[in-house]
C-alpha cells in the first residue's frame, strides 16, 4: 500500500509515520483504542530490550514506552512494538548457536498482549511505580537483579526450580541452572566471557543441557575467574529457530566460599546414575535426553535417569526405555573425542531386549573418550528415521583394554532377548553356546556360510552349542515365525574372526 500525501492525524497518516519512523505503534494503538471507545495510556520507563546484558544498570539507552488498556474493569499491558517480534541478531539455529541471523524479522508474539504484571516486570520498569500494576512495587535495584527472561521463557511456560538472580557469584568451576519444563523442548546454551575492554569472547564446548524428567539442567564450565554471560535458547514452535529464553551474568571469584548456592541445593537432589567428571570441555551437542519427537512414539524413560554417564569399562551401561507404538528402531554410537574424526561404533551399543513396549539397551565404549548415543525411530512402512533420545557417555577405561563389539540386531529383532553370546566377534574353530528368547518363533537357526544349525526350543528359549568352523566370515541367526511357511527372517549377525577375541 502506498501511504503518501496522508493527513498525519488519521489512521493511515499514522501508518505512514510508522513507515517513515516518525510515529510509533503505541500512538497508533492508542488512536485505535479511542475509536473503539477504550481507554489507553502510553507508559514511559525502562526495558531490558535489545543489547541489554544481565546486571547492567539502566541508562537512557534503555528508555522505552509501552501501553496499557482498560478492559473489563482493569488495566492490561500491551506492547505492540515488541508484540510484532521485531528481532535483530537474536535468531539462531539449533545446530549452531554461535551463529547469528542479522535479518529484521516481524512475527506476532502473543506474550506482549494482555501480559500478566508478574511476568511484565521482568522486562519493563515504568517511571511511575503504580503502573507496575503489582500488589507491591519493586524498586529499580530489584528490577536490575531480576533475571533477564524473554517471551519464549513465558510462552513455553518455563519455570525455575530455585529462583536465580540476574547476577550470581561462585567459586566453583561448574555452574548449573535448573529449569522446570512442562514438556520436552529443543534447548541449547551458550557461554561468553567478558574481557577487560568489555568485548565478548564466545566459549565453545563450555555448556551442556541435559533433560532429566521434567527438568532441564543447564551446566556451564567456568575455566578461570572472570565475568561470564550464560544464555539459554529454545526452539520457536513455528520456524524451529533457536531464540533466547533467559540469560544470566556469572562472576567466578577466587574465594573458597560459594556466594550463590540456590541451584546447588537442587542439583544435589537429582538422582544421577553417575557423576560425569568433565575436565573443562563438553562435546559439541545441542542437548541430551528425550527429544520433542519422542512424544510421537510414546517414548518413556526413568524420570530421574541422567543422560550423561561415566564408565571405567568394568561394567556395561544399561538403559531401559518404553515405546508405546509399534515402530522401527535404529541407533548410532559416535565417538566425539578430541583430535579424532567422528566414528560410529554402533556395534558397541546393543538392543539386548525388545519385548512388547520395553527396550533394554547396553552400551560398552571400546576406548577412552566421549560417545554420543542416539536412538532413532520410524513408523512401520517409512524409511524416515527421527532422533528420539540422546545420551552422552564418557569412558575412562585404560588405554590398553580391548572391548569387543556386540552382535548387530537386524530388522526382525522384535519381542526378543539375547542371553548369549554377547560378543559380536566369535573365535575361529570354537564351540559357542547360543541362548536367546524368541517366543513367537517356530524355528530358530544359526547359519554359517551354507550350513544351517537348528537351535532347540526350551520353553520359548532357543539354545544350542554351535561350532564356528575354520573360515572367517559372517554368522547369522534366523527365525521362522510361520509354521506352515518356509521363510526365515534375520535376527542377529556376528563376525567369525581370529583377532581380538576372548
Amino acid at each position: 500500500m502506498e501511504l503518501t500525501d496522508m493527513c498525519v492525524d488519521t489512521p493511515l497518516g499514522l501508518l505512514r509515520g510508522i513507515q517513515l519512523g516518525t510515529e510509533s505503534y503505541h500512538v497508533l494503538f492508542k488512536r485505535l483504542c479511542s475509536y473503539a471507545g477504550l481507554h489507553c495510556e502510553i507508559i514511559q520507563g525502562f526495558s531490558k530490550g535489545e543489547g541489554y546484558k544481565p546486571g547492567t544498570r539502566m541508562s537512557r539507552r534503555f528508555r522505552n514506552s509501552w501501553t496499557a488498556a482498560y478492559l473489563d474493569g482493569s488495566w492490561h499491558f500491551i506492547n505492540c512494538n515488541w508484540g510484532a517480534r521485531y528481532t535483530k541478531g537474536t535468531s539462531v539455529k539449533a545446530s549452531e548457536v554461535k551463529s547469528r541471523d542479522l535479518d529484521l524479522l516481524y512475527r506476532y508474539d502473543d506474550f506482549y498482549f494482555l501480559t500478566d504484571p508478574d511476568d511484565h516486570i521482568y522486562q519493563h520498569f515504568p517511571d511511575d511505580p503504580k503502573l507496575q500494576l503489582l500488589g507491591k512495587a519493586v524498586s529499580m535495584e530489584e528490577f536490575v537483579r531480576l533475571p533477564v527472561l524473554k517471551s519464549p521463557f513465558f510462552n513455553n511456560h518455563f519455570n525455575f526450580i530455585a529462583k536465580p538472580q540476574a547476577t550470581m557469584k561462585t567459586s566453583e568451576s561448574k555452574f548449573e541452572i535448573i529449569i522446570a519444563l512442562p514438556k520436552t523442548m529443543d534447548l541449547a546454551a551458550k557461554l561468553h566471557l567478558q574481557s577487560a575492554d568489555g568485548t565478548m569472547e564466545s566459549l565453545v564446548g563450555k555448556t551442556l543441557v541435559r533433560i532429566i524428567g521434567s527438568k532441564a539442567v543447564v551446566s556451564a564450565y567456568l575455566p578461570h575467574p572472570g565475568t561470564y554471560y550464560l544464555t539459554v535458547y529454545t526452539a520457536d514452535a513455528h520456524t524451529g529457530d533457536m531464540e533466547c529464553a533467559c540469560s544470566f551474568q556469572i562472576k567466578k571469584i577466587t574465594t573458597t566460599k560459594t556466594v550463590c548456592t540456590d541451584t546447588a541445593t537442587e542439583t544435589a537432589s537429582i538422582d544421577t546414575a553417575t557423576e560425569t567428571a568433565y575436565i573443562g570441555t563438553y562435546p559439541d551437542v545441542d542437548f541430551l535426553g528425550p527429544t520433542p519427537l519422542a512424544r510421537k512414539y510414546g517414548f518413556q524413560i526413568n524420570k530421574r535417569m541422567d543422560p550423561s554417564m561415566l564408565t571405567d569399562g568394568s561394567e556395561r551401561i544399561k538403559m531401559n526405555f518404553h515405546v508405546t507404538t509399534h515402530c522401527k528402531l535404529t541407533h548410532n554410537f559416535i565417538c566425539l573425542s578430541k583430535n579424532q574424526e567422528a566414528r560410529d561404533f554402533h556395534q558397541h551399543a546393543l538392543l539386548q531386549t525388545r519385548s512388547g513396549s520395553g527396550l533394554s539397551y547396553w552400551l560398552n565404549p571400546p576406548q577412552a573418550g566421549f560417545y554420543l548415543f542416539s536412538l532413532f525411530a520410524a513408523e512401520e512402512g517409512s524409511t524416515t528415521f527421527v532422533c528420539i533420545y540422546k545420551a552422552l557417555v564418557e569412558s575412562k577405561m585404560a588405554e590398553y583394554s580391548y572391548i569387543p563389539p556386540y552382535p548387530t540386531t537386524l530388522r526382525k529383532w522384535f519381542d526378543c532377548k539375547l542371553h548369549q553370546p554377547l560378543n559380536g566377534e566369535l573365535q575361529l574353530s570354537s564351540k559357542v553356546d547360543f541362548h536367546l528368547e524368541v517366543p513367537t518363533a517356530t524355528d530358530v537357526a544359526v547359519v554359517i556360510g551354507q550350513k544351517w544349525h537348528m537351535l532347540n526350543n526350551q520353553e520359548d528359549s532357543w539354545k544350542g552349542a554351535i561350532y564356528t568352523g575354520g573360515l572367517s566370515g559372517k554368522l547369522r541367526v534366523y527365525a521362522k515365525f510361520n509354521a506352515s511357511g518356509e521363510s526365515y527372517s534375520p535376527l542377529l549377525e556376528y563376525t567369525i574372526t581370529s583377532s581380538h577375541c576372548y
